[in-house]
């Protein structure tokens, strides 16, 4: 189901990620075509140019391609796979990708002084301080992950938004993406290290497992298209999370 737009990063990201939810849903796919340029641009509310740009966004994942006179086809193999690790998702859109409702529970946000690892992470002066949220995260109240966000409180100071209204925002919007966005703030990219762990006891306690399960850990730091690290979070993933599926292009010539 596609919706209309509301302007945070560049409209044609926008449009993008919008098409590519969709795509993987399976709504809006009819026989492995797109709906017509006309339909798109009136349900995504947006010009034939954003839309143009969009599915050249989607063409270069090689997510679609486009046929001379006969429209824009998913391609077949990829339409199936709905986590896609460059895609850059969050566990809100993790969920909501695999038809599910995302929630939240046991959430704790809290302002300390950056350790020495938060410190390299974003960047930040030796003494400074960070505002870190921690909580369990929930499909259709099944347990998927236990995550940490961890943010430079200057984000928030520098706006005017204290540590309540930051907790208020990420309670209604579940998404620390999103909460980045109604701080003005665009995420162009992430960088992600992906390893298996073995879960501490409140975390273990957290997603009820026992202490030393092996669980998938997801670090990654993100970034605006300035390179400026904005937010660096942890996702400890049960064990029962959906499988993650990689799209490799290619090989093509070895030049």
């Amino acid at each position: 189901m596609l919706h209309a737009l509301r302007p945070s990063r560049s409209l044609p990201d926008r449009a993008a990620a919008d098409l590519r939810s969709a795509i993987h849903s399976g709504g809006i796919v009819n026989e492995g075509r797109l709906p017509s340029e006309a339909q798109l641009v009136e349900q995504l509310g947006i010009s034939r140019a954003t839309l143009r740009q969009a599915i050249s966004i989607l063409e270069q994942e090689g997510l679609v391609q486009r046929r001379q006179g006969q429209g824009t086809f998913v391609v077949e193999p990829v339409q199936d796979l709905r986590n896609r690790l460059n895609d850059n998702f969050g566990v809100t859109d993790l969920i909501e990708a695999s038809g599910s409702q995302p929630g939240t529970r046991d959430l704790e946000v809290a302002v300390q002084w950056a350790d020495r690892q938060m410190v390299k992470r974003l960047a930040l002066p030796a003494r400074s301080r960070v505002v870190v949220a921690r909580r369990v995260r929930l499909a259709d109240d099944r347990l998927v992950a236990y995550t940490i966000d961890i943010i430079p409180a200057t984000m928030l100071a520098d706006r005017e938004v204290d540590v309540e209204t930051f907790r208020r925002w990420l309670e209604e919007e579940r998404s620390v993406y999103r909460v980045v966005a109604r701080l003005g703030l665009v995420i162009h990219y992430g960088i992600v290290t992906l390893e298996p762990v073995a879960l501490e006891p409140k975390i273990a306690t957290a997603l009820e497992l026992p202490a030393g399960t092996l669980a998938l850990l997801m670090e990654q730091v993100d970034y605006t298209a300035e390179g400026v690290a904005v937010v660096h979070s942890y996702e400890y993933h049960h064990k029962a999370v959906e499988t993650v599926q990689v799209y490799r292009k290619g090989p093509g010539p070895r030049l």
